[in-house]
């Protein structure tokens, strides 16, 4: 499942987005989020850094593991010069015996987007947490 983030639906006083934003693809979780969703970095493979916002805990969360799984003939991707720009639908090949990482980044797409299996997204759902944008990848 790849995702993004995303302003609230309703913005209003008290409300705090637990994915306020990605920075290409370092994911930025409330500590909230962080608390719900994650047992350390070494859980999940990834480069964690906390941080303060006006006394707030976030934390900018690099995933380390990177899958050579990317289906560029079943993708829609934007090139200029022979370089990815952009994936408009991302496809990616089915391994078997793979199991993907918590959060993960997809070879020839590191710095677009970030991937989650389908544990992170229970997690958010159970945890209802605001403002992540999940987009179903297509897998052969």
């Amino acid at each position: 499942v790849s995702f993004s983030s995303r302003p609230a639906d309703t913005p209003g006083e008290g409300y705090t987005s637990d994915c306020p934003f990605l920075l290409s693809n370092i994911l930025v979780l409330s500590g909230r989020a962080y608390k719900g969703l994650i047992e350390g970095p070494e859980y999940m493979d990834c480069r964690c850094v906390e941080i303060h916002v006006e006394g707030e805990p976030f934390f900018l969360i690099l995933p380390k593991t990177v899958l050579d799984i990317l289906d560029e003939e079943r993708s829609w991707v934007d090139r200029v010069g022979g370089r990815l720009i952009y994936p408009n639908r991302i496809a990616v090949r089915k391994t078997e015996g793979v199991s993907y990482p918590y959060l993960f980044r997809v070879k020839g797409l590191e710095p677009f987007a970030v991937f989650c299996n389908e544990e992170f997204f229970s997690s958010v759902e159970r945890e209802q947490l605001k403002g992540f944008d999940f987009e179903p990848v297509n897998q052969q």
